[in-house]
This record gives C-alpha cells, sequence and structure tokens, in this order.
C-alpha cells in the first residue's frame, strides 16, 4: 500500500489536502515526552491528532505524545528495554487479532510512560502495571508502548491496523488512496 512521510506539522497539513488519508502512524524517537527539548517536537504529532480524521497509531514515543496530548500526565523511568509480555490484553481489541498475547513476547525500550489513561480512552495493555496500550474507537485513535516492527511475529499488529483503516473505506476506490507515516523527528 502506497504511503507518505510527514516530520512537520505543515506536511501534515499538505497531504491532508493532497490525499485522502485512510491511517496514520506516529513512530518512536529519540526524543523524551517526559524532557522535551522543544515543543517543537510535538508539532507534527499535534497536528496530526488535531487535523486527521483516520486512524492514528501511536508507536512508543507517539504513543507517548498521544496520551500527553490528550490529557494524561507522563511518568519517567530508568530505560526498560527487551522483549516483555504484555498483561491485562484485551484481546477483543482489533490491533492483537491473530497474535497469542499469552506467549508472545512483545519489544520495549522506553523511558517514559503515561501515568493514568486519558479521558475518554480505553486501556487495552499493561507491563509491569504500567499503561502499554490505548484505545478511543470513537475519536479513532489508538496507541502501544512497544515496537511491533521489530519482531516478524508481532507484525501482525501492523497488518491489523492497515486492515481496520482498509476497511474503513469503500472498496471500490482502496487503490487510489494514500496513507501518511509522520514522525516526530528529522
Amino acid at each position: 500500500m502506497p504511503y507518505k512521510v510527514a516530520t512537520t506539522g505543515e506536511d501534515v497539513l499538505e497531504l491532508n489536502q493532497k490525499f485522502n488519508i485512510i491511517g496514520a502512524i506516529s513512530t518512536g524517537s529519540d526524543y523524551r515526552v517526559s524532557e522535551p527539548e522543544s515543543e517543537q517536537e510535538f508539532e507534527a504529532s499535534n497536528v496530526a491528532l488535531e487535523n486527521l480524521q483516520c486512524p492514528i497509531l501511536g508507536l512508543c514515543y507517539g504513543f507517548q505524545a498521544m496520551a500527553k496530548f490528550y490529557g494524561s500526565q507522563i511518568g519517567s523511568r530508568e530505560e526498560k528495554c527487551g522483549d516483555f509480555l504484555l498483561s491485562d490484553v484485551d484481546n477483543d481489541h482489533f490491533l492483537f487479532t491473530g497474535v497469542d498475547t499469552e506467549s508472545q513476547k512483545f519489544s520495549f525500550c522506553f523511558h517514559d510512560f503515561p501515568i493514568q489513561v486519558p479521558p475518554g480512552f480505553k486501556q487495552i495493555s499493561s507491563i509491569d502495571e504500567m499503561i502499554s496500550g490505548i484505545s478511543n474507537e470513537k475519536l479513532k485513535r489508538h496507541g502501544i508502548l512497544f515496537h511491533p516492527e521489530e519482531k516478524e511475529e508481532t507484525w501482525q499488529v501492523f497488518d491489523n491496523f492497515i486492515n481496520h483503516c482498509s476497511h474503513a473505506q469503500d472498496v471500490n476506490v482502496q487503490y487510489q488512496l494514500h496513507p501518511v507515516v509522520y514522525r516526530d523527528w528529522e
């Protein structure tokens, strides 16, 4: 499926005017949500969250920035990196369809995490009693603290998100649509 990359809020707005965006992914970053170097770090993410009507999936930093945007305080801890099992998984959530969350470990590397679930969202997973997944179906916003791109066994999470975005569109025009992938670093 074709995609475009946006690195600034201006990019997001331009692509939103040019294309019928069916989904967006806000990726990880070397930045820290708890210790921003400037508010510019959040620009592309905030513009996308404010302006895109399509589903958005936030990954790690993108998840943390999404939680902050919607009202969660962000906590910090020593870096946690490695492969870990999720707990308190909502296996009925579309992101986890076809994923064996009982035995499949997920790749994490983070310092920051949301302290509480943002208003209007529900928690869909946790790790060590920290929130590691949130979702708001009405807003079409979903966030996960782990990195599904790092393990072939967890790529299904991406497939589930892409299928979710595609099914929301008219099948007859599906191949003319261009999803946008945005990130918050250069």
